[in-house]
Parts: C-alpha cells; structure tokens; sequence
C-alpha cells in the first residue's frame, strides 16, 4: 500500500493527476488557506490517514479533543427518543415516550389546539373578519342583491366561524372567546336585512332568519356527538324552540318582537324580501323623527301633522293622517283593522300582502 501523501504534495500540480496505483485509495480531502491555519494553530499536519482526522478537528470546533468519543459511542445504543439502555430506574421512567397531544375531531378535518385555546377561534374570527369586509362591497344597503342572495353570502362566513366548532364548544360556554365572533356574525346579518348598525343583535337574528351564534355552536356539537345519526332537521328544530324561548324572555328588539312574535312562521315564508326600507318599518330605527331625535339627528320627535303624537313607526303605519290613503288600502286588504300583533300574519297570508306593506314604506319616503 502506498505511504499517504502531504498536502503540499495533494496540491502539488503533478500530484492532482490520478494514478493508476491511486484509483483504490479514497478521496484525499483538500483544505483551503484558511482550513491550514485553523489546523496549524491546534498544531494538526494536514497529512496522515488522508485527511480525515483532520477534517474531524474542523467540524468539532476550536478547543476540541481528538480522543473524545460522542454520546452515542459513550453510550452505547439508544433506544427510541434518543433515551439510553443503561440508565437508572428513575431515567428509566423518564424515558418512556411522551403520549401525543391528544386531537379533537370533527366533520372535516382535527383539531391540534385544546379546549382551553382560545388561538382556534381566534384565528378564524380574523379570517371571518376578512371575508366579511369583501362581501360588503356586494352587499349594499341601497341597490344590493336581495336577501335571500344576502342570506347565503352570511352562510359562508358562519361556515368559518363554526368550523370546529365542537372541539372549542365547552370552552365558549365559560369564556368570551366568541364575543368577537358573534359581532362578525351580527354583522353579516345586518347586511342580509340591509339595515342599521344601530339594530339590536336579537331583532337583526330574526329578520335575517338566522339563529344567534351561540345557538349553532351548540347545534354542531350536537350533530357531531350524533353524527352516525340523521337528525339534522331534529337538532334545527331543537335550536329554533331555544331561539324562540330567548325572544320571548328578552327586553330588547320589543318592537320588532310585537311585529314578529312568531320565529317559526316568520323564517318558514314562502314569499317576500327584506330591504333597507322594510327593515326601517319592522325595527323602527330608520326616518321616523323619533329615532332622529334620539340619536341626535333632529330636534324634536313631534310629528308634523300630529303636534302631540310621537312619531315613530308605529304612529306611521297604523295612525298618522298624512297616510290615510295607503293606511286605508291596508285595511281593505286585512279586511277589519290592523294592529302591530297582526301585521306578521297579514304580510304571511299572501305575497300582494307583503307588497303592500313594502311599498307603503318607500311611498313614504318620497
């Protein structure tokens, strides 16, 4: 076998041609200037074993000793987790391997953030957020899609609000996590109903036809624990007697309540759209002098005609004589006399109904 050769020699230009006594020889290692004088300062030839223990000084580091053997060879084989064979009982112990995190599922996808993370909501309330800002260019108050187009546009951002709505269920029942959620839902409903932002949460849920958003996260647990079963319209209708229990109890949305007090009739129409001057007639914040007057916009809440009378929507549409015309069709229609608690079944009954009513709002305003 042929001694090894210095580096002077490696670099030499007659060396860099292989010889046919070399071909068998593994590759000599060429070391730069500065590989020289970081193996010269630790007082290492370049020459010797090819290069190789050289080479092994460089990638130790400065301050490195030639015979220190690496973890692996002090201790022997490892086992999984980089744990070794020979330790005590108590690294024994320890060396078992960690159990993963547990992941919660749900219909399309995991879960890797545990219920006490509010990061999943979070992070979806900001991608809602988003969406919901894009879609308001397409949905304008004046000139827009009509509600029920409104409706599903609404659908797709409850559909990321709610995704994984399961895992993250029980930690909405005790935390405020979905407090930003439910005002991005509030939102889009707003929206649907073209109306203003002044609307009270429960009376924009029930024009809209959409439940509140804790109702569907308490839905799509339910669904996902009986998933094996078919009981979507089972657990809807389940979701929509709660909705109607908390109209009832509640003591905001009073006037709207009067108007619609059925949730159930009222979402399960067949005819008609809500626009920006219908929604004005059923929750009263719109241009009734009234509303002006509270939000400082006017200076009295007097009506022109009726010096002593409030003017609010109910005086409008059931008892100001500057409509008595439009008034009076909408008595020959309800054939007897129209009040707030029959307004909902009369604009039900038939879509001339509805009409009317909707009309009688924008005749108003001109």
């Amino acid at each position: 076998m042929l001694a090894p050769r210095s580096l002077e020699e490696s670099a030499s230009p007659q060396a860099r041609a292989p010889e046919i006594s070399d071909l068998g020889r593994p590759p000599v290692h060429r070391f730069t200037t500065a590989a020289r004088i970081c193996l010269g300062h630790r007082g290492i030839t370049c020459a010797g074993d090819d290069g190789h223990e050289a080479r092994r000084h460089i990638l130790r580091g400065p301050g490195s000793d030639p015979t220190r053997r690496t973890r692996r060879q002090r201790n022997g084989p490892h086992r999984e987790y980089g744990r070794s064979t020979r330790s005590s009982g108590a690294s024994r112990a320890r060396s078992r391997p960690r159990r993963p995190r547990s992941r919660r599922r749900w219909p399309g996808g995991r879960c890797a953030c545990t219920t006490r993370s509010p990061s999943m909501t979070i992070r979806e309330a900001d991608k809602a957020n988003r969406v919901a800002g894009a879609l308001l260019g397409l949905m304008p108050n004046i000139g827009g899609p009509r509600s029920s187009r409104c409706r599903l546009y609404a659908s797709v951002v409850d559909s990321i609000l709610l995704y994984g709505a399961p895992a993250w269920s029980e930690a909405a029942k005790t935390h405020n996590y979905v407090r930003r959620a439910a005002s991005i839902h509030r939102r889009a409903c707003l929206r649907v109903i073209c109306g203003f932002c002044s609307i009270l949460h429960e009376a924009s849920y029930v024009l809209a036809s959409i439940p509140p958003l804790e109702l569907l996260i308490n839905e799509r647990s339910r669904l996902y624990h009986r998933r094996l079963e078919n009981v979507g319209s089972e657990e809807r209708g389940r979701t929509i007697e709660k909705w109607q229990a908390q109209w009832a109890r509640s003591t905001k949305g009073r006037w709207t309540h009067r108007l619609i007090p059925n949730i159930i009739a009222w979402i399960e129409k067949r005819h008609g759209e809500v626009n920006y001057h219908l929604t004005q007639l059923l929750t009263g914040h719109g241009c009734f002098r009234s509303y002006l007057c509270r939000t400082n916009n006017d200076t009295s809440d007097r009506c022109p005609a009726c010096s002593l009378a409030v003017e609010d929507a109910e005086h409008v549409i059931f008892h100001c004589p500057r409509f008595a015309e439009e008034i009076g069709v909408l008595h020959r229609l309800s054939r007897g006399l129209l009040e707030p608690e029959t307004l909902e079944g009369f604009m039900l009954d038939a879509k001339p109904n509805w009409l009317e009513v909707s009309s009688f709002e924008r005749a108003r305003r001109r």
